[in-house]
């Protein structure tokens, strides 16, 4: 059985983060998420530590699903090896 992270928490925290620019739709939201929040440790059966590791797998998947767009546009713009860019371009 997997315990560390939990995935309650990043659940919680990604539908809070998912749902930031929704105002009336995020107020029920935040509180449905703070009610699993603060039951993870008594129902969920998790330890602090396995929160922390939920936010962490949240936090390093968004910071990946960011850089995959900017890591895209370089590579097709030919910024990321502008040397074998030309040599492909027939530059040489």
């Amino acid at each position: 059985m997997v315990q560390c992270p939990s995935f309650h928490t990043t659940l919680a925290l990604g539908l809070v983060y998912a749902f930031r620019g929704m105002v009336r739709t995020a107020k029920t939201i935040n509180i449905l998420c703070a009610m699993i929040l603060f039951g993870v440790p008594v129902f969920g059966g998790h330890y602090l530590v396995d929160m922390i590791g939920g936010t962490l797998v949240l936090v390093m998947s968004l910071a990946v699903t960011r850089a995959a767009p900017l890591a895209a546009r370089r590579l097709s713009a030919g910024y990321a090896l502008p040397k074998y860019a030309a040599k492909s371009a027939g530059a040489y």
